[in-house]
Protein backbone atom coordinates (compact mmCIF):
# COMPACT_ATOMS: atom_id res chain seq x y z
CA UNK A 1 0.00 0.00 0.00
CA UNK A 2 2.96 2.33 0.08
CA UNK A 3 3.43 2.87 -3.56
CA UNK A 4 -0.01 3.69 -3.66
CA UNK A 5 0.44 6.71 -1.19
CA UNK A 6 3.47 8.30 -2.43
CA UNK A 7 1.67 10.78 -4.97
CA UNK A 8 -1.57 11.70 -3.20
CA UNK A 9 -2.35 15.03 -3.63
CA UNK A 10 -6.18 14.77 -2.24
CA UNK A 11 -7.66 12.78 0.25
CA UNK A 12 -11.25 13.21 0.76
CA UNK A 13 -12.44 11.63 3.91
CA UNK A 14 -16.24 10.98 3.10
CA UNK A 15 -17.14 8.38 5.99
CA UNK A 16 -20.14 9.27 8.23
CA UNK A 17 -22.85 7.89 10.05
CA UNK A 18 -25.61 9.27 11.67
CA UNK A 19 -27.90 6.11 13.32
CA UNK A 20 -29.86 8.59 15.48
CA UNK A 21 -31.73 9.96 11.88
CA UNK A 22 -33.84 7.11 13.00
CA UNK A 23 -34.30 8.59 16.66
CA UNK A 24 -35.97 12.00 15.12
CA UNK A 25 -37.81 12.46 18.78
CA UNK A 26 -35.23 11.22 21.17
CA UNK A 27 -33.37 12.71 23.36
CA UNK A 28 -29.56 12.57 24.07
CA UNK A 29 -30.03 10.61 26.98
CA UNK A 30 -32.88 7.94 24.84
CA UNK A 31 -30.50 7.26 22.11
CA UNK A 32 -29.09 3.59 22.75
CA UNK A 33 -25.71 3.70 23.66
CA UNK A 34 -24.16 1.62 20.96
CA UNK A 35 -25.41 4.02 17.84
CA UNK A 36 -24.15 7.03 19.93
CA UNK A 37 -20.81 5.15 19.97
CA UNK A 38 -21.00 3.88 16.32
CA UNK A 39 -21.57 7.56 15.23
CA UNK A 40 -18.27 8.83 17.38
CA UNK A 41 -16.42 6.06 15.91
CA UNK A 42 -16.88 6.43 12.27
CA UNK A 43 -16.99 10.50 12.00
CA UNK A 44 -14.69 10.81 13.80
CA UNK A 45 -12.42 8.17 14.01
CA UNK A 46 -12.43 7.87 10.69
CA UNK A 47 -10.83 10.96 9.48
CA UNK A 48 -8.36 10.44 12.23
CA UNK A 49 -7.09 7.41 10.61
CA UNK A 50 -7.34 8.52 7.17
CA UNK A 51 -4.91 11.72 8.43
CA UNK A 52 -2.80 8.93 9.92
CA UNK A 53 -2.65 6.91 6.80
CA UNK A 54 -1.85 9.24 4.26
CA UNK A 55 -0.92 12.77 6.03
CA UNK A 56 2.74 11.93 6.25
CA UNK A 57 3.81 10.71 3.11
CA UNK A 58 1.85 14.18 2.00
CA UNK A 59 3.88 16.00 4.22
CA UNK A 60 6.88 14.11 3.10
CA UNK A 61 5.79 15.93 -0.80
CA UNK A 62 4.87 19.25 0.81
CA UNK A 63 1.97 19.26 -1.57
CA UNK A 64 -1.50 18.16 -0.86
CA UNK A 65 -5.22 18.94 0.00
CA UNK A 66 -7.35 17.22 2.74
CA UNK A 67 -10.96 17.49 2.92
CA UNK A 68 -12.82 16.18 5.89
CA UNK A 69 -16.61 16.23 4.83
CA UNK A 70 -18.69 18.09 7.66
CA UNK A 71 -21.93 19.25 8.05
CA UNK A 72 -24.36 22.00 8.17
CA UNK A 73 -24.90 20.28 12.01
CA UNK A 74 -21.17 20.59 12.59
CA UNK A 75 -21.82 24.15 13.17
CA UNK A 76 -25.62 25.02 13.94
CA UNK A 77 -26.73 22.41 17.01
CA UNK A 78 -29.67 19.73 16.97
CA UNK A 79 -31.27 18.47 19.97
CA UNK A 80 -32.14 15.54 18.51
CA UNK A 81 -28.49 14.53 16.78
CA UNK A 82 -26.64 15.36 19.74
CA UNK A 83 -23.88 12.78 18.94
CA UNK A 84 -24.02 13.62 15.47
CA UNK A 85 -23.91 17.04 15.97
CA UNK A 86 -20.74 16.43 18.35
CA UNK A 87 -18.86 14.28 15.88
CA UNK A 88 -19.48 16.81 12.81
CA UNK A 89 -17.87 19.64 15.38
CA UNK A 90 -15.24 17.20 16.37
CA UNK A 91 -14.27 17.25 12.51
CA UNK A 92 -14.29 20.75 12.25
CA UNK A 93 -12.21 21.17 15.31
CA UNK A 94 -9.68 18.52 14.25
CA UNK A 95 -9.10 20.02 10.41
CA UNK A 96 -8.76 23.39 11.73
CA UNK A 97 -5.80 22.19 14.09
CA UNK A 98 -4.58 20.02 11.04
CA UNK A 99 -4.60 22.82 9.41
CA UNK A 100 -2.41 24.60 11.99
CA UNK A 101 0.83 22.25 11.58
CA UNK A 102 0.84 21.68 7.90
CA UNK A 103 4.22 23.10 6.61
CA UNK A 104 3.85 26.59 5.94
CA UNK A 105 5.97 27.24 3.24
CA UNK A 106 4.33 24.08 1.25
CA UNK A 107 1.26 24.26 -0.88
CA UNK A 108 -1.14 22.06 1.54
CA UNK A 109 -3.94 22.70 3.21
CA UNK A 110 -7.11 20.79 5.14
CA UNK A 111 -10.61 22.03 5.22
CA UNK A 112 -13.66 20.66 6.60
CA UNK A 113 -16.56 20.45 4.07
CA UNK A 114 -20.17 21.06 4.61
CA UNK A 115 -21.90 18.93 1.51
CA UNK A 116 -25.08 20.52 2.36
CA UNK A 117 -28.53 18.58 1.09
CA UNK A 118 -27.36 16.17 -1.07
CA UNK A 119 -30.03 13.45 -1.99
CA UNK A 120 -27.85 10.23 -2.16
CA UNK A 121 -30.10 7.63 -1.35
CA UNK A 122 -27.95 6.23 0.98
CA UNK A 123 -28.98 4.49 4.07
CA UNK A 124 -32.76 3.71 3.32
CA UNK A 125 -33.06 6.87 2.48
CA UNK A 126 -31.68 8.59 5.90
CA UNK A 127 -29.18 10.85 5.28
CA UNK A 128 -28.81 14.46 6.27
CA UNK A 129 -30.13 15.44 2.46
CA UNK A 130 -33.10 13.14 3.28
CA UNK A 131 -34.84 15.29 5.96
CA UNK A 132 -35.25 18.57 3.66
CA UNK A 133 -37.43 19.31 1.30
CA UNK A 134 -34.74 21.45 -0.37
CA UNK A 135 -35.12 20.37 -4.46
CA UNK A 136 -31.12 21.78 -5.30
CA UNK A 137 -29.49 18.04 -3.94
CA UNK A 138 -29.19 15.87 -6.61
CA UNK A 139 -26.09 14.60 -6.32
CA UNK A 140 -25.09 14.96 -10.23
CA UNK A 141 -25.47 18.62 -9.85
CA UNK A 142 -23.12 18.29 -6.92
CA UNK A 143 -20.58 17.19 -8.09
CA UNK A 144 -20.94 19.72 -11.09
CA UNK A 145 -20.20 22.33 -8.06
CA UNK A 146 -18.11 20.36 -5.57
CA UNK A 147 -15.92 18.98 -8.16
CA UNK A 148 -14.29 21.81 -9.49
CA UNK A 149 -14.79 23.46 -5.97
CA UNK A 150 -12.32 20.61 -4.64
CA UNK A 151 -10.45 20.33 -7.57
CA UNK A 152 -9.45 24.50 -6.94
CA UNK A 153 -8.86 23.95 -3.45
CA UNK A 154 -5.28 25.83 -2.23
CA UNK A 155 -2.73 27.11 0.67
CA UNK A 156 -5.38 30.25 0.77
CA UNK A 157 -8.49 27.80 1.85
CA UNK A 158 -6.11 26.28 4.62
CA UNK A 159 -8.26 25.71 7.62
CA UNK A 160 -11.60 27.36 6.58
CA UNK A 161 -15.03 25.92 6.70
CA UNK A 162 -16.33 25.84 3.56
CA UNK A 163 -19.66 24.58 2.46
CA UNK A 164 -20.46 23.78 -1.21
CA UNK A 165 -22.45 27.02 -2.89
CA UNK A 166 -26.15 26.26 -3.62
CA UNK A 167 -26.50 23.39 -1.57
CA UNK A 168 -25.31 24.14 1.99
CA UNK A 169 -28.44 24.92 3.29
CA UNK A 170 -28.94 23.49 6.71
CA UNK A 171 -29.19 26.09 9.15
CA UNK A 172 -31.81 25.37 11.98
CA UNK A 173 -34.09 27.99 13.56
CA UNK A 174 -33.75 28.69 17.36
CA UNK A 175 -36.97 29.01 18.01
CA UNK A 176 -38.45 25.81 19.28
CA UNK A 177 -41.84 25.40 20.18
CA UNK A 178 -41.72 23.30 23.50
CA UNK A 179 -43.72 20.42 25.25
CA UNK A 180 -45.46 21.36 28.36
CA UNK A 181 -42.81 23.59 30.13
CA UNK A 182 -40.28 20.57 29.91
CA UNK A 183 -37.84 22.27 28.11
CA UNK A 184 -37.68 19.71 25.40
CA UNK A 185 -38.41 20.96 22.03
CA UNK A 186 -41.35 18.98 20.22
CA UNK A 187 -39.67 18.88 16.98
CA UNK A 188 -36.36 19.02 15.43
CA UNK A 189 -35.76 22.35 14.00
CA UNK A 190 -36.86 23.45 10.25
CA UNK A 191 -34.31 23.48 7.44
CA UNK A 192 -34.22 26.74 6.04
CA UNK A 193 -32.57 27.91 2.43
CA UNK A 194 -29.01 29.70 3.04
Amino acid sequence: MEDARTNVDLVIANAGVSPETLYQTKTAWEVPRQDFDDTLDVNIKGVSNMIRHFLPQMIKNNVGTFVAMSSGLGRSPNPHQVAYCASKWAVEGMMKSLAMSLPRDGSMCAVPLAPGVVQTGGADGKNEGSSSSSSSGNIDKWIEVAGPMILGLSRKDNGKSLSVKGFYSVRYRQSWSFQDGSGIPDRVGHMVGV
